[in-house]
Formats: structure tokens, C-alpha cells, sequence
């Protein structure tokens, strides 16, 4: 969406048409929204975190369903304890390069 609100952007400046000022002004506040938001939330990076996260999950689970032909406690206990080291790690991934504001600055 801000590549789209960015393009036609500079095609809305240069026609005619009107209330022009309020579209422009509401396209070129959309694209920054957009851009702050992506930029807060890294969308793309934890898309890849979770995917990330995902194919560990089922590596685990499935290395789990193979390997044991009748769960047993000490099969399922390790299993938990994999997943939660990998949420760990994942939660680690997403928040390791957010940087929070100093107080009184």
C-alpha cells in the first residue's frame, strides 16, 4: 500500500479535479501512517520470525511423533521444553533491535 499511495501520489498532485488539497494532503498523510507503522512494528521481520518459529514447532513435533512409538512422559517433557526454548528464542529475535525512548529525553 505505501509503494501504491507513494506512486500516485505525484499522478494526484499534477491533475485537476476537485478537492484536490484534501486528497493529496490524505494520500501523502496515508503513505507516512503506513511507513511509521511498518517501521514501529516490522512487519517483515516478524513474518520471518514467526516462520522462523513455525518450522522449528514442527521439526520438534514431528522428530517427537517419529521417534517415540508410545509417548512416554520423558518423550512429551522434552518436547515441551524444546517448544518453549523455541518461543524463547523467538521472542528474543522479534525484540532484540527494539529500542525504547530514554526518559527524560
Amino acid at each position: 500500500m505505501v509503494i501504491l499511495a507513494g506512486a500516485i501520489l505525484p499522478l494526484l498532485a499534477s491533475v485537476q479535479y476537485p478537492h484536490k488539497t484534501f486528497v493529496v494532503s490524505a494520500v501523502g498523510v496515508l503513505v507516512a501512517a503506513l511507513t511509521g507503522l511498518r517501521a514501529f512494528y516490522r512487519w517483515e521481520q516478524g513474518w520471518v520470525v514467526l516462520r522462523q518459529t513455525e518450522f522449528a514447532i514442527n521439526e520438534a513435533y514431528w522428530a517427537y511423533k517419529g521417534g517415540t512409538p508410545q509417548p512416554d512422559d520423558k518423550a512429551a517433557s522434552d518436547l515441551l521444553l524444546k517448544l518453549m526454548k523455541i518461543r524463547e528464542n523467538e521472542a528474543e529475535a522479534f525484540f532484540k533491535d527494539l529500542t525504547f525512548p530514554h526518559p527524560g529525553k
